[in-house]
């Protein structure tokens, strides 16, 4: 695998960056945090980031749905803000919890969204109306990430306590609860590989698991980095992935051998500062975003070799 090396700083945010997203123009991104600022940039221009929206608390969630090209906003409040990118107008305020949404996800296949907050609960809106399907009381703690795979019908839930939590889709009943994690330790990260044959978590143990995705038997429990992981995400390719941890590293793993092939960290002049909370791989480009406790965003792309 070719080396990555970071290509542009994004900065302009005030506070802890915790969410990256997609946007239309798949060479732009949404980014959010404890600033309460919605920014888009464009990867191929730093300098160049656009305000979308301020709200009243902290945005740990971004989620963009191209069909009806809304920006949906998770915040600290438990509150959904949904912008309108047509006209950069807030058209819905769904209030759904007291405490922190940490996530929104969208299933495509059944125009479903879940809703993840910091007390345990999970809302499942319809994604045409935002009317509330359900709500479910999955963990008595925080409920960060989820994942979805069809071909089994079910959605992967990371809890607070350590374990994942199995949902069936579409009917919405609680399934296997899986111990993975060391107890109270909470699963911050969860990501199927492109394939489906692994399911892979990460937690504030600092351990990575790799679990086989029929059996959900653990085949490796690998100690990955030095404190919390914080995020998971498969290159397009299949054939690596990246691991975003608090102890300021960002580490590229061979998809195969689950050995890793590059670790991302502060340098004299380089690497994050402080705690990495996201990480994202922009869809038609082999660029790697990674966004941190230190304000930034940095995009980073494979060294070209030299010419001969």
């Amino acid at each position: 695998m070719q080396t990555l090396i970071i290509k542009r700083h994004f900065t302009g945010h005030q506070g802890s960056v915790y969410a990256l997203e997609g946007a239309a123009n798949k060479s732009q991104f949404y980014s959010a945090g404890s600033d309460r600022i919605v920014a888009l940039w464009d990867a191929n221009d730093a300098e160049d980031g656009r305000l979308i929206a301020k709200v009243t608390d902290v945005i740990y969630a971004l989620r963009y749905l191209s069909q009806t090209n809304h920006l949906l906003i998770g915040q600290g409040k438990g509150e959904v803000h949904v912008i309108n990118l047509a006209t950069n107008k807030e058209e819905r305020l769904i209030q759904l919890f007291s405490t922190p949404v940490f996530e929104i996800a969208f299933l495509k296949e059944h125009q479903l969204l879940f809703v993840l907050s910091s007390e345990g609960e999970c809302c499942i809106l319809n994604a045409n109306d935002y009317s509330l399907i359900k709500r479910i009381k999955i963990s008595l703690g925080k409920l960060r990430t989820i994942t979805f795979n069809l071909s089994q019908g079910i959605a992967v839930i990371g809890c607070g306590e350590g374990y994942i939590q199995l949902l069936s889709i579409p009917d919405l009943k609680l399934l296997d609860r899986i111990q993975l994690h060391e107890p109270g330790f909470s699963v911050n990260a969860v990501c199927y590989s492109p394939d489906f044959k692994y399911l892979l978590t990460g937690s504030r143990d600092a351990h990575l698991k790799i679990i086989d995705a029929f059996t959900m038997k653990v085949l490796e429990s690998i100690p990955a980095h030095n404190y919390a992981i914080y995020d998971i995400a498969y290159h397009k390719s299949g054939d690596f992935f990246a691991t975003a941890s608090r102890d300021k590293t960002v580490k590229i793993w061979n998809a195969s051998s689950f050995a890793v092939e590059q670790r991302l960290e502060n340098t004299e002049k380089e690497g994050h500062r402080h705690s990495v909370n996201k990480v994202l791989w922009l869809p038609d480009s082999d660029l790697l975003l990674s966004a941190g406790d230190d304000r930034s965003i940095l995009a980073w792309e494979f060294q070209k070799e030299a010419m001969v």
